[in-house]
């Protein structure tokens, strides 16, 4: 249900709406020559490079927000306390 957090995220921002838009209206001017677009060949802040950051970041973030992404893969437990808590076991943050 990715799309469905993409869309809430998209509703109450105009700016990222903007990107979208625009971004979409460039793909459509391409057509399947933007498939083939490189990601080194995007530039950051081009149309087209603003347009795949927002949807990667989007994507990525619906995804960790979901059962799917939090749960199965991050194996996330709940809130969830630790009755005691020793400190960090990296031997490089012993002080």
């Amino acid at each position: 249900r990715v799309q469905e957090y993409i869309d809430f995220q998209l509703a109450k921002d105009r700016a990222r709406q903007k990107v979208l838009r625009d971004g979409l209206r460039w793909m459509a001017s391409q057509g399947d020559k933007a498939a083939a677009l490189g990601e080194a060949s995007r530039k950051p802040d081009s149309v087209e490079g603003r347009f795949f950051r927002l949807m990667k970041d989007l994507t990525i973030d619906g995804y960790y927000q979901s059962k799917e992404g939090l749960v199965t893969e991050l194996g996330w437990h709940g809130n969830t306390y630790l009755a005691k808590w020793d400190g960090c076991t990296h031997p490089e943050h012993k002080g």
